[in-house]
Formats: C-alpha cells, structure tokens, sequence
C-alpha cells in the first residue's frame, strides 16, 4: 500500500542527503485504472515529485525512530506570521524595505490599486511563470512562496502587506526615537499575534466545533517547554488538507452592493491560478475580497469531495499537463509512508472500522461507504485523507470526528509549545492585549480596502445585506499602549540590517529606568534573536510521537541551547 522508502545518507563530505540521492529516485507517475476514471489515454498517468527526506541525525537514539523516514519541511511551523515575513533570513530581508529605513515592507514600484494603495512586489525572476500573453505582469513575491497559486490566496497575503506598513506608520509617528528595527521588529510583532488570535480564536473552532476544542485544546495555560510545537506528517499530508473540499469552482467578484461585478465578472478557480496580472489590471483586490465574503465556501459532499477545478484542471509548477489535487493528495501520504485511516481512529480514541456496516455508520452516504471498501478491499487499507474527508460533519464543525482530532491536536502543541505565543508572560502589556483582542479579520479588511460593510465575522457567511455593518461600527485596535516615552540618557542608533541602543549609564540600570509598559515588551534587538531563535528551533524538534505522531521537519529539534550570556540576557531583556 505504501511506496516504498528510500535511505537517506550523507554524502563523503557530509553534505546532506540530497547530494547523494538522485531525482529520477524521487519521480515517478501515479496510474489510474480506466476502469474509474475516464480520462484519455494520454492523461492515463500523473507525474509526481517524491518529497525530499529529511537526514536523521542524533546518537544514541531509539534506532526505530532513526528508521522510520521522514520529509523535510521548508516553513515555519508556528502561527508566527511567516507568510508574510518568510522562514528565514534571506527571504525576510529581500521582503523588507531596508532602504527607507522607517520599518516597513518593501512595495510594488510599478503600479497601484485605483485608489493608491500599494500591491505586493514583483519576484526578481525574469523567468516568471507568471508572465504569459500580452500581460506584462510579473509573480508577486511575499513570505510564502505559494502567494500566486489563486487570487483569494494573493488577495489576503496583499491584506496582511497593508496591514504591516500601517502599523509602522503610526508606531513611528508615535514612538519618534523608535529606530527602523525597532520599528519592524514591534510591528512584525503584533503581526504574529494578530494572526494567532484570529487562528484560535475566529478560525479552529468553527473548523473542528466547539466540544473538540474545549476537549482537546481548552484554555491557555502558558509555555510548556516539553510540548513539541512542529508541525505533525499527518497534519500537513492529510488532515489540514480537507480545506481543499471547500474550495469553489468559481471565484466570484462582486461591486460595492455584493452583486455580481459590472465590469469584472466572476472566473472559473483555473482562470485565477498564477494570474496576478487580473487584480493589477481588473480592478484590485477589492471585488475579489467581497467575492470571498459573499460567497458560502464549498461544502464537500461525500460522493463529490472535490470540484472539477481542482480534479481536472489543476496547474502545478513545471509541470506541463493539468493535474488532480485528490490524486496528488493520496499519494503524497503514501510518498510519507503515512498510516492508514483506521490506526488514526486508534490514536483519537476512536472505533476501528472493521465491516461496511461499521463504515456506514461514519459516512453519511451508504454507497460511497459501500464503493470505497469494493477498492480497498479491507478497511485498514483506506488512505488517511480519503476516511477522514468522508466522515460525517461533528456538530457544529466542517470535519468528522478524526479530522477534528488531529487538528485539534496539533493547534494545541502551536500554541502551548510556543515561548513567543502572544499570551505568554512577558511578550505583552495587559493594556496591549486588550487592544489586540479588538482586531478582526472584518476589520482588518475595512482598513486596507475601500469595503465599506462586512460581516462582523469574516467566517461566518451572511447574504448581503443581513447582518452586515458597516466598517465604523468595528472596533479598532489604538496603538497607543505601545506608546513609550523616550529615556533620557539614551541615543538610539539606526542601521537597516542591526539596531540596538547605547545608554550612559550600564545596561541593566537602562533597562530598569524604562518606563513600565516597554518592560512589557521586548526590545528590537531581543525580538530580532527571539526570530533567529524560531528559525533555528524549526530545524531540531524532535517528533511528538515515534510512530503515529511522525513529524513534517524532523530535523530532530531539540530544546534550545544557549550560552549563560545568552540566557542572562534574555531573561533581562523579557
């Protein structure tokens, strides 16, 4: 059932694994029986990347777990604002406007939406993949690489890109000592914690319902060093994947009434894949985003879990043919050797499938119960993603029972495993919190658009115009709880790569004379090694479970180590 899995090595330098391994290893076709499918002869098989694995390294471990093959992951595992900044230094830095030295995130030189406001950058490529016909727009670029792939995707990823520079703005014009780190650093901040709370707070538990939440993941409790907050194989292979059922086959663009749009009408989702040259010259964002709020997401029927679209007409990177996002998705957790949908109903507690009656009572459709097991032979053969997507809907959720497990699972080790989650001690003043608690995703549209009425829930899908309000009536967050006074004494330094401070009197007399909400909050320099610190970490956490709790980013991630002076330091600085 599994494909089969290959060793990893170092090379004889050692150098890692890849080095060794040849891609013809890591590409092959998946096959369909024309017997289901009907597809042309042509379209008869799919090719497919195998994920690259990650090299074990650790001696003296358990020689099972050093056996069992994992796959790297590229990102960033935490809620941490990422798709906006990137996972590492070297995107972070050609995302930034270091030239301008105010804090903010560099913008498109070329062009704006019709009001001024700025769209994302191009990619320096000239290669762009992007650049097609006589559309002479280039990819934008932004902290995850997958910005392009639809224009919802692109539209909330320029929202966030507002969003950063306008926070920047007003900390400057408040905090006017305030350097341009400090100034990024604190706003790359409260950018993280916006996305946390709308996350956990707006998003999980309409996806999972309430009684999985409160069960599995239930109030904050602060940091737990011994939780591993990477993000689990099952979890990114199969489980966060049942938002591909509530995709649309139409990405609709709506006017300033939620009506279908005039000059604008509304595409078919593959006109939109890699197409950032329809928000530069169709209008902006705007339509798009109405068009998201207006319009019920998709709900996955048992006998029809994905559109066409997506099944048909799906467009992958370097790949010259259409490709299918089901297919891809069961072979890529058989490429992770992931096991099968009954020993994950194991692991959350639940009943084994073992006849088609047993099946029949998960699955509200009798007869696709009845035609899975006529392919699968033995309900322990079904692939995870596939009895997962199937399951009846828990109350009040979009996932069954084991989805909604396995989600709820993973969300609490983000949250608890994280030292930098917004609640944690020390990361905010209580006055700071309170005005983080105010934001919303609605309102985060209404200041970055010319939206003018939204849902008060951004989630939650109303037919325009019950129960909509207008943007006014939104709270908003006031930023001047991260007001401070500057310290006499004190002359701050600027710099586009490193800022720091140098004080006359000793360091730690500085810091004990700053005024009591900057205690609260760490300093640009602390903040800048608490995101050093997160990018090394995403590299050595070990897994949460040997076997079924297998990890994506098995770079064995251990507790961080530091230096007495390191430590000294932050636990100064925090």
């Amino acid at each position: 059932k599994y494909s089969r899995q290959i060793p990893c090595r170092h090379n004889d330098s050692g150098g890692p694994c890849i080095s060794t391994l040849g891609l013809q290893t890591y590409y092959y076709f998946i096959s369909f029986l024309q017997a289901l499918d009907n597809l042309p002869s042509a379209q008869s098989c799919l090719p497919f990347n195998r994920s690259l694995p990650a090299c074990f390294n650790g001696f003296g471990r358990d020689i099972l777990q050093a056996m069992q093959q994992q796959q790297m992951n590229a990102i960033t595992s935490f809620i941490d604002g990422s798709v906006v900044y990137g996972s590492g230094p070297k995107v972070n830095n050609l995302l930034r406007d270091l030239c301008g030295l105010n804090g903010k995130l560099t913008v498109n030189e070329h062009f704006k939406d019709p009001k001024g406001r700025p769209y994302l950058p191009f990619e320096e490529s000239l290669q762009s993949v992007c650049l097609h016909g006589e559309e002479n727009v280039a990819c934008f670029r932004a902290g995850d690489s997958r910005v392009n792939e639809g224009l919802p995707l692109t539209s909330l990823h320029l929202l966030w890109l507002r969003q950063h520079n306008q926070i920047a703005e007003t900390l400057k014009h408040l905090n006017g000592h305030w350097n341009a780190e400090t100034i990024y650093e604190e706003t790359r901040k409260i950018i993280g914690a916006l996305h946390q709370i709308i996350t956990m707070r707006d998003y999980v538990p309409k996806i999972i319902g309430k009684e999985f939440f409160d069960n599995y993941i239930g109030p904050y409790g602060g940091y737990d060093p011994t939780v591993d907050p990477s993000a689990s194989n099952v979890f990114a292979t199969a489980a966060f994947r049942f938002g591909h059922a509530t995709i649309s086959p139409v990405v609709r663009r709506l006017n300033a009434s939620y009506q279908e749009h005039e000059s604008f009408p509304s595409l078919k989702l593959h006109e939109t894949f890699f197409s950032p040259w329809r928000i530069i010259k169709e209008g902006g964002i705007d339509p798009i985003v109405r068009g998201a709020l207006g319009t019920q997401a998709a709900a996955p029927h048992s006998n029809k879990l994905l559109t066409d679209e997506l099944t048909e007409r799906l467009i992958v990177l370097s790949i010259p043919q259409d490709m299918d996002l089901a297919s891809l998705n069961l072979q890529r957790g058989r490429d992770h050797g992931l096991p099968g949908y009954n020993d994950w109903r194991d692991f959350c507690g639940l009943e084994r499938i073992r006849t088609l009656e047993d099946f029949k009572q998960v699955v509200s459709d009798a007869s696709v119960a009845e035609r899975i097991l006529q392919l699968y032979k033995h309900p322990d053969n079904i692939d995870i993603w596939l009895g997962g997507l199937v399951e009846t809907f828990s109350p009040g959720s979009r996932t069954g029972p084991m989805f909604s497990c396995l989600i709820a699972k993973q969300m609490k080790a983000l949250r608890d495993g994280d030292r930098f989650w917004w609640e944690a001690d020390g990361m905010f003043s209580q006055e700071q919190r309170d005005e983080l608690l105010k934001v919303s995703l609605s309102k985060i549209i209404c200041e970055n658009t010319d939206i003018t009425e939204v849902p008060p829930d951004a989630f939650i899908f109303g037919k325009y115009p019950s129960g909509y309000v207008s943007c006014n009536n939104l709270p908003a967050m006031n930023l001047e709880a991260w007001r401070e006074e500057k310290s006499e004494g004190t002359n701050y330094c600027t710099g586009a790569s490193l800022s720091f401070s140098v004080s006359v009197p000793s360091a730690q007399e500085a810091f004990n004379d700053r005024p009591q909400k900057r205690k609260s909050t760490m300093t640009s320099v602390t903040l800048r090694k608490a995101n050093i610190m997160r990018q090394t970490e995403n590299q050595e956490r070990k897994s949460l479970n040997k076997f079924y709790w297998g990890v994506v980013n098995t770079q064995q991630r251990n507790k961080l180590q530091r230096t007495p002076k390191q430590s000294s330091l932050l636990q100064k600085e925090r």
